[in-house]
């Protein structure tokens, strides 16, 4: 199954447009600030990455991608993770967009070795809000799931260095976050992992508006997932993460091969069949009513 990179979603009833570009790379546009979660448009092959260790962000390429969307300034990136996937192009969106970064410790130090100045980097703790305009953000600390066929999770550490990554390997992973967005009498959480919330934490996830989730290992068995949705109980679901980042990134998009979307859709049709389920497709409107 083949889909398309770009996606455009325009929120007319409620108020804002959120633009994908593959993996969880997310841009959204409220009424009072642009916001660009996992920064991640300069793509390498599977070998240049881990094998001849080429990362080399070009503000070119992201600018291509980002003025699709027709912002002329980003107000903040914020960061789930700070493997490459998630923050190698958070210089370059900077160089040319401006915005704070708010991210890990990790993300905060490598922000700042791809050319972030400091005092635009801010690091996130857990369920310690933050604003942006009037879009109150809230971090969930959560955890990465083991790589497939390891049982492990790879590039984990503390990131010491202070010069600019360009090994995958130099893209350590310390904390993880999830985020929750509130404006406009609206919430928009983007959990993008595949673990679930705690209990404690999905007390803080009713009725949630949007939910955009990661699903590059979500396991459709799991009872905490089911629990997770009917609490939030959203209106939208938008998967995102299931796409192969190891190809270029352009418009026509590889799913990962263990990646089922109709299964997807099928699961959450039976567990939630009032909420719409919109896989992001390249240049199509959605319209919230």
């Amino acid at each position: 199954m083949r889909f398309f990179y770009l996606f455009l979603l325009v929120a007319q009833s409620f108020g804002f447009e959120l633009y994908w570009f593959g993996t969880s790379n997310l841009l959204v546009k409220s009424s009072s600030a642009n916001i660009l979660f996992d920064p991640f448009f300069n793509r390498a092959g599977i070998l240049d990455t881990f094998l001849f260790e080429q990362l080399r962000p070009s503000k070119e390429v992201t600018e291509k991608w980002l003025s699709r969307s027709g912002v002329a300034n980003i107000d903040a990136q914020i960061i789930n993770h700070s493997h490459f996937d998630h923050i190698l192009d958070v210089g370059s969106a900077y160089q040319k967009f401006n915005g704070k970064v708010y991210a890990s410790s990790n993300g905060v130090k490598l922000a700042q070795n791809l050319g972030v100045r400091s005092q635009d980097t801010f690091r996130v703790f857990n369920q310690k809000s933050f604003s942006v305009g009037n879009v109150k953000v809230t971090p969930f600390k959560s955890s990465h799931t083991p790589h497939f066929f390891f049982g492990h999770i790879f590039m984990k550490g503390k990131v010491t260095k202070s010069k600019a990554p360009t090994s995958p390997w130099d893209y350590k992973l310390d904390d993880l976050f999830c985020y929750l967005l509130e404006f406009d009498n609206k919430k928009v959480l983007f959990w993008l992992t595949s673990m679930n919330p705690t209990p404690e934490q999905i007390r803080n996830f009713k009725d949630v508006d949007v939910l955009v989730l990661g699903i590059a290992q979500t396991d459709l068995s799991e009872k905490p997932l089911k629990h997770f949705l009917l609490t939030a109980k959203p209106k939208i679901v938008i998967p995102v993460h299931f796409d192969n980042f190891f190809k270029p990134l352009r418009e026509e998009l590889e799913v990962y091969p263990w990646v089922d979307l109709t299964d997807y859709k099928t699961y959450f049709a039976k567990v939630l069949p009032k909420t719409k389920f919109l896989i992001p497709v390249v240049g199509r409107k959605f319209v919230f009513e």
